[in-house]
C-alpha cells in the first residue's frame, strides 16, 4: 500500500481545440488529485478527476457542468473518457468485426464530445483509476453505497468552490453502478448534511445502463417484473437487427413500452390462467418486439430473460449480442462476452 508520508498530490494541465458540429472549440484540461485529510490533517484517500474546461467562454455561470463516472462500484471513469466523453475516443472497428483487435491501438478526436455545450468532470472514485485509499484503515469513510455518495459530494462542493462553478447547471452522469450512485449523490445533496455547510442541488441526473431499479440483482425484489422493465431494451436491440417494422426504433420502442406496461405485464401477472386467444395474442405481439421464437416463449411461459436473449434475438442467423452493446454480434459458437 502507498504510505501516506510518501503521497504528494498530483495536478497535470494541457490544452488543445477539437472540431464539434462545425465548430472550433478551444478547450483546457486539468487532472488532479482530490484529497481528504483526517482531524490530524494527515491524507486518507484521493479522488482523482479529469476536468475538461472550454476556453473561449467569458462568463461560466449559464455554463452547465457535467460529473461523470463509471460503475463496478470498482471502475474507474477510463471507459467513458475514452469511449464517449474525452476530446479524444479509442478508434472503434466495425461492430461485426469478429477479429481480435491487436496493437497498436488507434485514437482519434471524439465527434460526439458534449465540450461545445459543457464542461465536463470525469471522477475516479477512491479505490478507482488514479483515485486511492491511502489509510486502510479510513474505508469505511469511502466504501458502501453511503460513504461513496458523500465522498462524490464532497468532492463536487469542493471542486464548485475551487472554479467557482456554484451557479453553473450541475449534471451527474452514471454508467452502470454509476447511476446508482448519481442517484444517491443527488438525493443527499439535496437533503444537506450536518457536517456540510451547504446542499448542492443538481439540474438533472444522465443514466446510461440504468441499475436504479435493477432490485433482482439484489437482496430485495423489483417491485415489477424484471421481464418488463427490460421488454423495451430488447425491443430496441430487435428493432436494429431484424428490423421487424418500417417505424423508426423511438416509436418502435415507445410501442412495445405500452405493451409491455398493460398486457404484458398482466399475462405474467395471470400465468397459467390465461384463456388460450389471450396467451397466443400475448405470444404473437412478444415475438414480434423481441424476435424470440414461440418455442422460447412457450418453453419460458411467456417470459423474455435478458441474459439468454442475447442467444435468442439472432439464433437464426448464427449469432449472439453482446452484454453491454446490443449491436454488436458474434458467432453463436463462441462463449459469451
Amino acid at each position: 500500500m502507498l504510505k501516506t508520508d510518501a503521497f504528494a498530490p498530483s495536478r497535470f494541465t494541457s490544452e488543445g481545440t477539437i472540431t464539434l458540429r462545425g465548430a472550433k472549440v478551444p478547450y483546457r484540461t486539468v487532472c488532479e488529485d482530490n484529497v481528504f485529510y483526517d482531524n490530524d490533517g494527515k491524507p486518507i484517500a484521493s479522488i482523482f478527476s479529469y476536468s475538461y474546461f472550454r476556453s473561449d467562454i467569458k462568463d461560466t455561470k449559464s455554463r452547465p457542468v457535467i460529473f461523470a463516472f463509471n460503475g463496478g462500484p470498482g471502475t474507474s471513469s477510463m471507459m467513458l473518457h475514452v469511449g464517449f466523453l474525452g476530446t479524444r475516443r479509442i478508434k472503434y472497428r466495425d461492430i461485426d468485426d469478429d477479429s481480435l483487435p491487436l496493437p497498436h491501438y488507434e485514437s482519434c478526436d471524439n465527434e460526439q464530445c458534449l465540450l461545445d455545450i459543457a464542461d465536463i468532470v470525469m471522477v475516479d472514485p477512491v479505490g478507482t483509476g488514479f483515485g486511492r485509499l491511502l489509510d486502510e484503515s479510513k474505508k469505511d469513510l469511502f466504501y458502501g453505497i453511503e460513504p461513496d455518495a458523500e465522498a462524490i459530494l464532497t468532492f463536487i462542493q469542493a471542486w464548485l468552490a475551487r472554479y467557482n462553478r456554484w451557479q453553473s447547471p450541475k449534471y451527474l452522469l452514471g454508467e452502470s453502478y454509476g447511476c446508482t450512485r448519481a442517484a444517491t449523490v443527488a438525493g443527499r445533496g439535496s437533503l444537506g448534511a450536518s457536517d456540510r455547510a451547504f446542499s448542492v442541488p443538481f439540474d438533472g441526473l444522465i443514466l446510461i445502463g440504468n441499475t436504479v431499479t435493477v432490485g433482482k440483482h439484489f437482496r430485495d425484489k423489483a417491485p415489477v417484473h424484471p421481464a418488463v422493465l427490460a421488454f423495451p431494451t430488447l425491443a430496441a436491440v430487435n428493432w436494429y437487427h431484424n428490423r421487424p417494422s418500417n417505424q423508426t426504433v423511438e416509436e418502435f420502442v415507445a410501442e412495445a413500452k405500452r405493451f409491455a406496461d398493460t398486457e404484458y405485464l398482466l399475462a405474467l401477472y395471470r400465468g397459467r390462467s390465461l384463456d388460450a386467444d389471450t396467451r397466443e395474442h400475448i405470444i404473437q405481439r412478444a415475438m414480434y418486439y423481441t424476435g424470440v421464437s414461440r418455442e422460447y416463449l412457450e418453453r419460458r411461459g411467456l417470459v423474455v430473460d435478458d441474459v439468454e436473449y442475447r442467444r435468442e434475438v439472432i439464433r437464426h442467423k448464427g449469432r449472439y449480442v453482446a452484454r453491454l452493446d446490443g449491436r454488436i454480434t458474434r458467432p453463436l459458437y463462441d462463449p459469451p462476452m
